[in-house]
């Protein structure tokens, strides 16, 4: 998979890890290509009642043998509980995965929260990583928070 792939309308997928990227939402066009870019599943973090957000979506990507989880997050309802059942769900979709919100702020957040948690990120690579992607979470609250209390400070930990 090339990284920063470029879609049709300038939006972005970017790898976060090796077999995990991210985006803000795409196009239905933009969708058909996932299998051929390598994806395996998709993980919509967006409630269809957002605007622009579609169900379609779930019935589009499935079409395309794709694996497809609507998990909608919203940053002030975020707790442990739905946390774990959202990386939960990361762990267990086929790989190469795409997670898209929409504007790839809580997609970033879920992907670097997993690869942390999973492969021994620091708390500090993990804000560094986020900041390269383009978001700085110690200027969001919930997910400064989440980041803090479940990601250690240091490999020690």
């Amino acid at each position: 998979m090339d990284n920063n792939q470029m879609n049709d309308d300038g939006a972005v997928i970017q790898p976060v890890g090796e077999r995990i990227s991210v985006s803000s939402q795409l196009l239905p066009a933009q969708l058909r290509k996932l299998p051929d870019q390598g994806f395996k599943s998709v993980m919509n973090l967006r409630a269809y009642q957002e605007e622009n957000a579609t169900e379609d979506d779930h019935q589009l990507v499935e079409s395309l043998g794709l694996s497809y989880v609507n998990l909608p997050i919203k940053p002030a309802e975020l707790d442990e509980e739905r946390i774990e059942q959202v990386l939960g769900q990361v762990h267990e979709l086929p790989k190469p995965l795409l997670i898209y919100c929409g504007s790839s702020l809580r997609a970033t957040f879920i992907a670097l929260l997993y690869i942390a948690t999973h492969h021994d990120l620091t708390l500090e690579a993990a804000k560094a990583k986020g900041r390269s992607l383009g978001f700085d979470f110690d200027s969001k609250p919930p997910f400064k928070h989440w980041l803090e209390k479940l990601i250690p400070a240091s490999a020690d930990q």
